[in-house]
């Protein structure tokens, strides 16, 4: 017969549980530097949860943590109901402001046909126009000085284009070879024809 616990035993580690465990099969012979950080980290972690949990519970004895005012006033039960006070106050005030806002069209209607007679002044000149003239010209230079030059680089590079064109067909011609890895002389002799004619 077998002596001792089946699970959980001093030498049977199948049913023990843990959080932080090392590296090392064997104790602090592998791994003890780990271990060692670990065993910190986990001491940290708990230094930090028992003392915010002392801050709050000295700040609730204090009465410092207590809901606002304004927040009690919406959780209660009496605060989420309109009373019918409410609701007459505001109908009070509104056909209060719409009256005010028909006396003033009233108002302003007639001022309107008073002044339509008279001949309207001229706005004050704005004093930055002539930099704000000035700015805009500046800029309209500056675009088309951009514009000229974005023209010359696509002139350039189609003559460009041109030329590489041109050298690799005359390459072509030069580089010609029969079957048998002879030059074909056909091109060459049509090339230098017309050297010949344009310098005539």
């Amino acid at each position: 017969m077998k002596s001792g616990n089946q699970r959980g035993g001093p030498n049977n580690r199948r049913g023990s549980r843990g959080g932080f465990k090392s590296i090392g099969s064997r104790g602090r012979d592998r791994g003890a530097v780990y271990t060692d950080k670990v065993t910190k980290i986990k001491q940290k972690l708990i230094h930090n949860a028992k003392v915010k949990k002392e801050f709050y519970r000295t700040l609730k004895n204090e009465g410092v943590l207590e809901t606002p005012d304004h927040l009690k006033s919406i959780f209660e039960e009496g605060g989420a109901e309109v009373e019918d006070s409410d609701i007459s106050k505001y109908e009070k005030t509104r056909s209060d402001s719409e009256e005010e806002t028909k006396s003033d069209d009233a108002q302003s209607t007639s001022k309107e046909k008073k002044t339509q007679g008279k001949p309207k002044s001229s706005s004050k000149p704005n004093p930055y126009k002539r930099a704000m003239a000035d700015v805009e010209r500046q800029e309209q230079e500056r675009l088309a000085v951009i514009e000229a030059e974005r023209k010359e680089r696509e002139d350039a590079l189609k003559k460009r284009q041109a030329y590489y064109r041109q050298r690799n067909n005359l390459k072509k011609k030069y580089t010609e070879k029969t079957s048998r890895g002879q030059p074909v002389m056909r091109g060459q002799i049509n090339h230098l024809l017309d050297k010949i004619k344009k310098m005539n």
